[in-house]
């Protein structure tokens, strides 16, 4: 049986393997890299190329909050019970804060997305993130 909750999420051992550093961590940190390999001229267009491939898993590592809103039922037989994941975060990348409904396996491994919004501001996304259950899909 799961249980509605709110959860503050740390992203301090997130950090500590460097994928995430400060608020903006994701964006910042995978800017950086890209810098480093590529040099500054490209690094900001293949970051956004980047993000938008494994747009589930940055979602995910740049929450600052998460929120369970219920079981994701799939049309396909799953070997893994699949959870509605409400996030909360920012990625720093122009549209500061987020709101997504991630599938989320028992592990903790993002699967999909259900639905995303992006706010400029973080009291308007908290407040999004409180209804998120009613996002309807992409």
């Amino acid at each position: 049986m799961h249980i509605d909750r709110t959860v503050a999420v740390s992203n301090a051992s997130a950090a500590s393997e460097g994928r995430i550093a400060g608020p903006n961590g994701v964006w910042d940190a995978l800017v950086h890299g890209l810098e480093i390999e590529f040099g500054h001229g490209v690094s900001q267009g293949l970051a956004a190329r980047f993000l938008d491939a494994e747009e589930c898993d940055f979602l995910w590592d740049a929450r600052i909050a998460e929120r369970w809103i219920g079981q994701y039922d799939s049309a396909f037989e799953e070997a893994v019970e699949l959870d509605r994941i409400a996030v909360l975060g920012s990625t720093g990348n122009g549209a500061d804060w987020f709101v997504a409904v991630l599938i989320v396996d028992g592990e903790g491994d993002p699967h999909g997305i259900i639905a995303r919004s992006d706010f400029v501001d973080r009291c308007e996304a908290e407040a999004a993130w409180v209804l998120a259950g009613g996002m309807r899909a992409m």
